[in-house]
C-alpha cells in the first residue's frame, strides 16, 4: 500500500482499490503452488495424470487459491485436499512440509508482484499514472528511512 504510490506513481485511489482486492483474489502464487505440488506427487510415485485430471487440476487449483484465507501455512492444508481430490498419496505433504516456509515465502512474493503490477496497468490505462515516479523510483525514498 506504501509502494505503489510512493515507487510507482499508482494515485493512492487506485492502489487503495487494487492491492485489497488482489490480495483476496489474486493468488497466482498459490495456484502455481498447487499445480507444482500435484506435479511433484505424480511424477515421485508414477502415477501418469490423464488430461482429463490436468484439466481438472487447473481449475480445482485455480477455485481454491482464490478461496484460500491469507494464512501462514494454509496452502499445505489445502493440498491435501487437492491430493486427495486428483487420488494421489498425501505422503507427498511430508515431503515438502519442510521447505514449505521458503515455498510460502516465494509464491507470497509472487501475489504481491503481481497485485502492484495490476495496479500499475490499471493506472496507466486509466492515464493516471505519474511516468517520473514510475520511471524513477528513487525519487519517492526518503533518505532517513534508509540508514534506520
Amino acid at each position: 500500500m506504501d509502494v505503489a504510490p510512493r515507487k510507482l506513481g499508482v494515485p493512492s485511489d487506485i492502489s487503495n482499490f487494487v492491492l485489497p482486492l488482489g490480495a483476496t483474489a489474486n493468488m497466482n502464487g498459490t495456484c502455481i503452488y498447487f499445480g507444482i505440488i500435484v506435479i511433484f506427487a505424480s511424477q515421485l510415485y508414477g502415477i501418469d495424470l490423464s488430461l482429463q485430471q490436468q484439466i481438472l487440476l487447473v481449475i480445482q487449483a485455480t477455485f481454491l487459491s482464490v478461496g484460500c484465507a491469507a494464512t501462514p501455512q494454509i496452502g499445505l492444508i489445502i493440498s491435501v485436499t487437492l491430493l486427495t481430490q486428483m487420488g494421489l498419496p498425501l505422503e507427498a505433504t511430508a515431503l515438502v512440509a519442510g521447505v514449505y516456509r521458503i515455498i510460502d515465502q516465494a509464491h507470497t512474493a509472487t501475489n504481491s508482484s503481481g497485485d502492484l503490477v495490476t495496479s500499475v496497468c490499471i493506472a496507466a490505462l486509466e492515464g493516471e499514472l505519474d511516468r517520473d515516479a514510475f520511471n524513477n523510483p528513487s525519487q519517492g525514498i526518503d533518505n532517513q528511512s534508509m540508514t534506520a
